[in-house]
Parts: C-alpha cells; structure tokens; sequence
C-alpha cells in the first residue's frame, strides 16, 4: 500500500512541470507572457532601436533612440548610442556633430580617433554628459559609443 501512495505522490509532483512546459510551450501562452514580438534583449545592451542614419563618403553614422529604462519606471538620465559604420575602413579620424533630439541644435562634438579608438565629447547643451564607462566599443568596420543624457 505504501508503494501505491508514494508512486502516487512522485507521479503527481512530476507533471507540474511538464503541465508547465506544455502550456508555455503552447503558442497562445508565449504569446500572452512574452508579446506578440518574442523574447525581447534589453535596450541596455542593443541600444535600442535606430531613429536616424546619416550617409557620409566613407561610412554612416546611426543615431539610436535615447534609452531611460529603469527597472520599474524611467530614469531621469540615461544614454544615447552612436554607431559609425563602414562597408571596409573606416577613416582615422572622424568628426560629428550630433543633434540627438532634432531640435535643430547640436547637442555635442564627437572627435574620434579610429586607428587609437579614442574618442572626445564636447558637450554643447547641459543635457548631454561624459561617454559611458565602456568608452569606444570596437567592431569589425564600426565603433560604437554611448553618451549620458538628462531628460
């Protein structure tokens, strides 16, 4: 009889999780949990989505939406990504003006060394910071930097 009961409990406590598996498994439960556009990475670590790509000669700049994701609610600082991207080489030496906010104003200087990945912002609005701690992130044919903004 003892064999009967903890056969019993073992069998009852092992389909939960299959239960479980099949019902997010299910594509109307996945849906539910994660949206209609999947599991999605965080905007911290793809910058988010690209609002604008200005064509130079040599390459293009990508402007990124400006990211205040906190845990629960915006933040009042956040960042910006800018990407510089070529097709082969990028030049040694480039030099934007970026007006993050199409405001008609340039909101900092980007001077950025490629051959050294050494870069200098110039603030020229008081909403705009320091790079980010990860300075100049190398790519093959790009270079990636994030700017602290205020909102």
């Amino acid at each position: 009889m003892k064999i009967k009961s903890v056969s019993g409990y073992i069998w009852a406590i092992l389909t939960i999780p299959i239960a479980m598996m099949i019902l997010i498994s299910s594509t109307p439960m996945y849906k539910f949990f994660y949206g209609e556009e999947g599991l999605k990475i965080s905007d911290h670590i793809t910058g988010g989505d690209v609002v604008e790509v200005i064509e130079r000669d040599d390459y293009s700049v990508q402007i990124y939406k400006q990211i205040f994701d906190g845990f629960f609610i915006e933040r009042n600082t956040g960042f910006i990504q800018i990407d510089f991207i070529s097709d082969r080489d990028l030049p040694s030496q480039i030099e934007e003006e970026i007006d993050y906010n199409k405001d008609g104003i340039s909101d900092f200087l980007i001077s950025l060394n490629t051959q050294f990945n050494e870069c200098r912002l110039i603030p020229k609005t008081e909403k705009v910071g320091a790079l980010t701690q990860e300075k100049v992130m190398v790519l093959e044919n790009r270079r990636t930097i994030r700017s602290k903004i205020k909102k």
